[in-house]
């Protein structure tokens, strides 16, 4: 994968940052689960979704992995994890409850994917982040990349990925990518 256009600052090159924005794979409904639902699972299909999901953004190289940590969304990425041999960051802010300060939590996630850590020498740095429709909703409307969705529906469907390029706290970009058939 090429990487994204940087913006030139007064300081030389900014870092752009790709971010895997995941809704998590198929959970089934929030109303059919008697459990708590950070608990809810997903469904066999969901499986397969995730399984199949991996085998896609897996070839984009993510540096790190974020999820809500609600089980829905751990499960969706833990193949991708497995794929790339990266840890799971369950992030508190990307579950359900985050919807609120979801532009805050995605420029963050994309600012740490600036640090020396992250850095690669020849790609701009790739983070996947997983959570809910409610967040990536409300963090595509807050940070501006609703604008740029080019009529994609939003949020997307259970298993979709935005592609939000990051310059800095600006999203230069932003492309619904479908779950994988």
């Amino acid at each position: 994968m090429a990487g994204c256009t940087c913006a030139v600052t007064g300081h030389g090159m900014m870092a752009a940052v790709l971010m895997l924005l995941i809704r998590h794979a198929d959970a089934g409904s929030r109303r059919d689960w008697a459990g708590d639902d950070r608990d809810r699972p997903l469904t066999e299909a969901g499986v397969r979704q995730a399984r199949d999901l991996a085998s896609v953004l897996a070839k984009h190289n993510p540096a790190l992995i974020a999820t809500s940590p609600y089980q829905r969304c751990l499960q969706t990425v833990v193949p991708l994890a497995q794929m790339s041999g990266l840890p799971v960051v369950p992030v508190d802010d990307l579950g359900v409850q985050g919807a609120p300060h979801a532009g805050r939590t995605l420029r963050a996630l994309a600012r740490s994917g600036t640090g020396p850590r992250l850095a690669r020498s020849t790609d701009d740095p790739v983070i996947a982040v997983c959570t809910h429709g409610e967040v990536i909703a409300a963090g595509l409307r807050s940070t501006g990349a609703a604008e740029l969705a080019d009529g994609a529906e939003i949020p997307g469907p259970k298993g979709g990925t935005w592609l939000l390029s990051f310059t800095g706290d600006v999203v230069v970009s932003a492309e619904l990518l479908p779950p994988p058939s």
